[in-house]
């Protein structure tokens, strides 16, 4: 892609995403945590719990959470599992990317404390979580550039693709995670599930080994985020399926070698699962966690809201926030979703799941029979 213009305009839009983060401030940033009261900060709602997940990870280095529950708070009353200790259902990925910024942000606290600050060095505060969610920005900024990188692979024109990922990043649900809600892992999961798709596009149609690997790499740890990305194998099984009819060998063994580097990618999940929950399999959100007999395709692609907002509103009295986020729900209403895939990512219990525009739009066009060799069979 040649010229400067369409590439600033990206740029741009990715300074505009990560003010609007900087410029996020908790209702209350003053009373020290660690009383047992559920007082959020940057993590709210969801975002408590992962962050509660990384905050065991560092500074327990372990997955027992009654500690962490008990001393930050326990807004929904975890429930306890069967191996008698409080579980916390979401996924342990997001707590394995942000646990070394944790750890770096402690060792910050330290070094600043002894220079003369006064930051609280459980890990549960503004200066911690400030520095760990600036992932959220970054992770929002590199899937719109994978998502452009994407475009550009398949021929669409500069302008084109950086006014999408520009468009994308300021007018859809992922402005929304990446600024006001950066403690959710939905910016990470965009940039996991762009970074895959990526890959697949750039070598659809070759049947080799080692892209096959990491794809599976890329599928399971796009899993280990949000475990309904398991789904994203599903263009996958498609290649596979054409591949065939002219290499039926090649094609087995190497959906044998993603399925494995999916396992291995996907492991430290069941790992989780097993020492919370004493299963393998646990699937702790339930079984209508996912419902593939219900994809909500339409709501995914074309809801004019995402009613995650509002659910979050009981989480901020404060009648500031209460504006603040009746404000962003009328602006997070205007989202147009454009592009459509033959991924299920509709598969779910919740009519916002995650935004991935870039994927479905560098799917569509790479599913174009005239721009892709997939589908040349004969």
């Amino acid at each position: 892609m040649r010229g400067k213009g369409p590439f600033a305009l990206l740029i741009a839009a990715i300074v505009v995403v990560a003010a609007l983060y900087v410029a996020q401030r908790p209702a209350d940033s003053v009373t020290p945590r660690g009383d047992g009261r559920y007082r959020p900060l940057l993590a709210r709602g969801d975002g408590h719990m992962l962050y509660l997940m990384t905050r065991s990870l560092v500074f327990d280095r372990n997955l027992h959470f009654d500690n962490d529950l008990e001393r930050f708070g326990d807004p929904w009353n975890q429930r306890r599992t069967a191996t008698g200790r409080k579980g916390i259902p979401h996924p342990i990925g997001p707590a394995l990317v942000w646990a070394p910024l944790l750890a770096a942000a402690q060792g910050a606290a330290l070094l600043a404390n002894r220079a003369g600050a006064s930051i609280q060095e459980h890990g549960y505060t503004l200066f911690h979580q400030r520095i760990v969610f600036t992932s959220s920005v970054l992770f929002a900024a590199g899937a719109v550039l994978l998502g452009r990188a994407a475009a550009g692979r398949i021929g669409t024109g500069s302008w084109a693709a950086s006014g999408a990922a520009a468009a994308v990043l300021l007018g859809t649900s992922l402005t929304y995670y990446a600024s006001f809600m950066p403690s959710y892992a939905h910016a990470m999961d965009a940039f996991f599930a762009s970074a895959f798709l990526l890959v697949w596009l750039r070598g659809a149609g070759d049947l080799h080994p080692r892209r096959f690997a990491l794809l599976g790499l890329l599928c399971g740890a796009a899993a280990l985020v949000r475990n309904q990305e398991l789904g994203l194998a599903v263009v996958v099984a498609l290649e596979l399926l054409v591949a065939l009819r002219r290499a039926p060998a090649r094609a087995l063994a190497c959906g044998a070698l993603f399925a494995v580097a999916t396992a291995v990618a996907f492991a430290p999940q069941l790992f989780a699962w097993h020492e919370v929950y004493g299963s393998w399999l646990a699937l702790p959100q339930g079984p209508r966690y996912v419902r593939p007999g219900h994809p909500m395709l339409l709501e995914v692609l074309f809801a004019g809201r995402c009613p995650r907002v509002r659910e979050e509103s009981f989480l901020q009295p404060n009648d500031e926030h209460q504006r603040e986020l009746e404000t962003l729900s009328r602006m997070h209403g205007h989202q147009c979703y454009a592009g459509i895939s033959l991924v299920l990512v509709g598969v779910g219990h919740k009519r916002c799941v995650i935004d991935k525009i870039l994927e479905r739009f560098a799917l569509l066009l790479g599913l174009d029979r005239r721009r892709h060799k997939l589908f040349d069979v004969e």
